[in-house]
């Protein structure tokens, strides 16, 4: 198998406050507490995807960052709210968990939107699925004996989203690291 080192594994996403970060580690320990198992996403790791990119050249990382940039300029800010259990596909038959994104999710699925389709103009390959806004919190699960009804409809908060972010995601100490590469901030931050 061919490995390229130079490649850059990224995606662009949004970050969540601190605050937020806490009341879904709660959530995790809750549900672990419930009897649910899995592999948890690291608090330090949550975010919301809008894109992710793959294996990219770093030569491409600053036409990237100026359509972020673009799009970014075209919006105001806009408030979104993290609520609700869900599973990918199901939760008969679940690979992923995650809580749901409520709120402007208008504005979010037009950024997406915008930013997906100035990416492929760079001969990207990307997903072309319909977007679901959310928040992986745990992959694998097993929720067999678990009774998981009374957070299906869990409230976490509300937050403003001011900016998004240019993501690079690798491994470092045998834990997977996500660092900010560029951020663009959205007009009049809330």
């Amino acid at each position: 198998m061919y490995f390229n080192a130079a490649l850059m594994r990224l995606f662009i996403g949004i970050e969540i406050p601190e605050i937020l970060k806490s009341n879904i580690q709660e959530l995790q320990n809750e549900l672990r507490s419930a009897g649910v198992k899995g592999h948890w996403k690291r608090i330090e790791n949550l975010h919301i995807t809008l894109e992710f990119l793959g294996e990219i050249n770093p030569e491409i990382i600053n036409d990237i960052s100026a359509i972020i940039n673009n799009v970014s300029k075209m919006h105001d800010s806009f408030k979104l709210s993290i609520e609700g259990l869900g599973a990918f596909p199901n939760f008969r038959r679940p690979h992923t968990l995650w809580t749901g994104i409520k709120g402007n999710t208008g504005t979010l699925q037009l950024i997406r939107e915008e930013m997906h389709k100035e990416l492929l103009k760079l001969n990207l390959k990307l997903d072309n699925r319909p977007y679901k806004p959310h928040l992986t919190i745990a992959s694998r699960p097993k929720i067999y004996n678990a009774n998981i009804d009374e957070f299906k409809t869990v409230k976490l908060g509300e937050f403003a989203v001011n900016d998004i972010m240019l993501f690079e995601s690798k491994v470092g100490n045998g834990k997977r690291v996500y660092n900010c590469l560029y951020k663009s901030c959205l007009n009049h931050s809330l």
